[in-house]
């Protein structure tokens, strides 16, 4: 009989938790991290977490689990479980499809010499590509801080200059690190010809907005002078990031040399020529609701601007890349998980249609079915697709000369689509 009730609590246990995956909860909660990991983990691994339900299914059947009524309701729940995740797996083999057709309008581009190994989804903790070597933790400023630390990945065949790329990791601007998020991107793209750069930068809340900003522009300035003698081209330097670092790559995509941001390097050159972020954040003001009441300004406010947005709104337009939308924006790929509960889908809606109607570039979203927030963290069959039309997007940007062309000058408080409406908000500007 006991077996039987364990069966029942573990498929029940097992239909809740895909259940929610499918449909998972937005309102905050005590649980949402929990509940977010969860659900994250069974999205991008179906058929681990599959066959994972199958081994369950099995012990219990081995022990008499279908001894009693319990047993029966609990297999009822497994069953129900293994059909949410074949519904996810047949979803997660469409993201393909659903690339293609979010850059329809890119032009053709070569097959990547080093395509995304199948047997790497298997074992989703694998980072290894021995078409790459890295060079680990270079300061990028004099400051001897510990965060202002970069690594380089690149081609171990380079025979011209490659294209650049900067990312940029997440973590809600209070934690994170350049090892731990964005390495299948790293990866795949230096096996296939771009010179990558992984930056940390100060975190909160011991940092201060615009803190956070100054340094991914820091890192911008060293890349621009010293990324030639890794191999890259400093005259094509891409941004990228998940989460915080998404938005911190569109803010820096969109405000190139904007001097208050670049206290003691005003005049280093800090453009770049295209961006993508990844599940970002776009409006701290939080104007078209799409984040639960108070949920995102409450944060912003104890910790990261340490401001109320009603004392401080021009420091949260400032931070805020909708309100930076400029003509001369560079070329775009946001990528967004429908199904994020951290950073809502709608705002990365708002932000691409926004940037379309005023910027002559190419604009691009990709929206992914069923995706949770950090879908990008380890391989899986959907983040193959991403970097693979990541890889296309700024392999066709590059080529086409897009960047040089729309990168932009230098930005003053006007023209940079700020509005500054009292003199002391210019010290956090």
């Amino acid at each position: 009989m006991i077996v039987a009730w364990l069966t029942m609590a573990l498929g029940l246990m097992a239909f809740v938790l895909v259940l929610h995956a499918l449909r998972p909860l937005r309102s905050p909660s005590p649980l949402q991290v929990g509940a977010l990991f969860a659900s994250w983990v069974i999205i991008e691994l179906p058929l681990h977490i599959l066959a994972f339900v199958a081994v369950q299914v099995a012990v219990c059947l081995h022990f008499g689990g279908l001894g009693a009524w319990p047993g029966w309701i609990g297999l009822a729940g497994f069953l129900g479980a293994a059909l949410g995740l074949l519904y996810l797996t047949r979803r997660l083999f469409a993201v393909a499809r659903v690339v293609d057709e979010a850059l329809d309008k890119l032009p053709p581009t070569a097959p990547p010499a080093h395509p995304y190994h199948w047997a790497r989804l298997w074992v989703p903790t694998s980072q290894y590509q021995p078409a790459v070597v890295t060079e680990l933790h270079i300061p990028y400023t004099d400051s001897g801080r510990r965060r202002h630390r970069l690594d380089i990945y690149r081609p171990k065949a380079l025979s011209a200059a490659a294209p650049v790329v900067l990312q940029l990791h997440g973590g809600g601007w209070m934690i994170g690190h350049k090892r731990q998020q964005g390495r299948p991107l790293l990866t795949h793209l230096a096996a296939n010809g771009f010179v990558c750069v992984a930056a940390n930068y100060r975190l909160s809340p011991k940092a201060t907005f615009p803190d956070h900003i100054i340094d991914v522009k820091r890192a911008v300035a060293w890349v621009r002078a010293h990324i030639g003698a890794y191999g890259g081209d400093p005259r094509f330097i891409a941004i990228t990031g998940g989460s915080a670092g998404a938005h911190l790559a569109a803010l820096a995509a969109l405000t190139p040399n904007y001097a208050p941001w670049q206290p003691g390097f005003e005049d280093a050159d800090t453009r770049v020529q295209a961006c993508v972020p990844i599940y970002g954040v776009y409006d701290f003001t939080n104007r078209g609701g799409f984040f639960p009441k108070n949920s995102l300004e409450h944060v912003l406010r104890r910790l990261i601007i340490k401001r109320g947005l009603h004392s401080a709104r021009p420091v949260y337009e400032a931070a805020s890349p909708l309100y930076r939308l400029n003509a001369e924006a560079p070329p775009f790929f946001a990528a967004h998980g429908a199904q994020d509960t951290l950073a809502p889908v709608e705002q990365c809606r708002e932000f691409i249609d926004a940037l379309r109607a005023i910027s002559p570039a190419p604009a691009y979203r990709l929206e992914l079915p069923c995706a949770q927030h950090a879908f990008d963290v380890f391989p899986s069959v959907r983040v193959k697709a991403v970097l693979e039309g990541v890889r296309r997007f700024l392999k066709a940007t590059a080529s086409a000369g897009l960047g040089e062309e729309r990168a932009g000058g230098e930005l003053g408080t006007s023209d940079a689509g700020i509005g500054v409406h009292h003199e002391a908000d210019r010290d956090r500007l």
